[in-house]
């Protein structure tokens, strides 16, 4: 039962500000960086940080690279959110770590505006992830020793504004139906003008979208709502990746 005595705690003025910090921070970094390299590191680092202060933290946050026991990698990741608890990094360097394609759970593309051209970049890239090879290994708990399925690999594109007007009309639906299997998006953000999932990847046509006010707040729980749906990624196998680097050895 709610008291009306109870101090207040008004969580959607919260998230409305949250959103306005962010774009404000976006935008001054884009104003001030003057060169395109700095204004998209700018923009991947605020990203980055955003998710950070909000995860629990059984995941991390990271830019990088995501590897496999096949001695193969993706192309660079603007944000990979992974499993911080049961998987290990194997490599960090210069900023960028190198990720087991096991411990993934979320890939995401962070580019300035919302077009045709970037929602096929962005499914590139998650596509060189969701092709990595992930082992399964076992893992021990209360009734003895299990594998578990593999999870699949969310992804997504965040942007500051979009180039189509309206933002998210047609035009946006027929790219993101464009794309295969592989690449296909999931779930996104364009601060200024609204945030958007598909909820089936199957049915990219079914595609559900929020009010530019809630563009931040909406994305944060739809990204925790699919998280959670997710579970917890399956434990590596890592005699793969040692015999891996053993046959690498002997050539």
């Amino acid at each position: 039962m709610i008291d009306r005595k109870d101090p207040p705690f008004n969580l959607h003025e919260i998230l409305l500000g949250e959103q306005k910090i962010l774009q404000a921070m976006l935008n001054t970094s884009r104003q001030s960086a003057g060169h395109p390299t700095a204004v998209g590191d700018g923009a991947e680092d605020g990203w980055c940080d955003w998710f950070r202060e909000f995860l629990p933290s059984r995941y991390r946050v990271s830019k990088g690279f995501v590897v496999d026991s096949h001695n193969t990698r993706s192309e660079q990741q603007d944000v990979i959110i992974h499993d911080r608890q049961y998987s290990p990094l194997l490599w960090e360097s210069g900023g960028h770590t190198y990720v087991p394609a096991e411990s993934v759970y979320a890939i995401f593309e962070v580019k300035q505006s919302l077009n045709a051209a970037n929602i096929e970049y962005a499914g590139k890239k998650v596509a060189s992830v969701r092709r990595r090879f992930r082992t399964q290994g076992t893992f021990g708990w209360l009734q003895g020793q299990g594998k578990r399925e593999l999870i699949p690999i969310l992804s997504g594109l965040l942007t500051l504004t979009s180039d189509w007007r309206p933002s998210m009309g047609t035009p946006f639906s027929n790219a993101l139906g464009a794309l295969d299997q592989d690449s296909h998006l999931d779930i996104g953000c364009v601060l200024s003008d609204g945030a958007w999932e598909i909820p089936d990847s199957a049915k990219p046509s079914e595609l559900e979208m929020s009010d530019p006010d809630t563009s931040l707040s909406y994305f944060k729980m739809k990204l925790l709502q699919r998280l959670q749906t997710l579970g917890t990624v399956g434990a590596i196998d890592y005699s793969a990746y040692q015999n891996s680097g053993q046959v690498d050895n002997k050539r």
